[in-house]
């Protein structure tokens, strides 16, 4: 996490996003899902790993 403002294309896209922006860190049983914004990372989520996000009607990252 400390890493993420100088270096936020690093972690993986999110499945589940079409979206370039739109990317998570996995931390044990967690997924940390994180919008890049032109002059920050917006931490979006913290959820378990288990949750299927596709199921969702609105998903995290469209909420602002």
């Amino acid at each position: 996490m400390e890493k993420l403002p100088k270096h936020p294309h690093l972690g993986r896209q999110v499945p589940e996003a079409a979206r370039d922006d739109v990317r998570e860190l996995i931390f044990r049983h967690y997924r940390i899902i994180y919008v890049i914004k032109p002059n920050c990372v917006f931490i979006a989520s913290i959820i378990h790993g288990s949750r299927d996000l596709s199921r969702q009607t609105t998903k995290p990252w469209e909420i602002e």
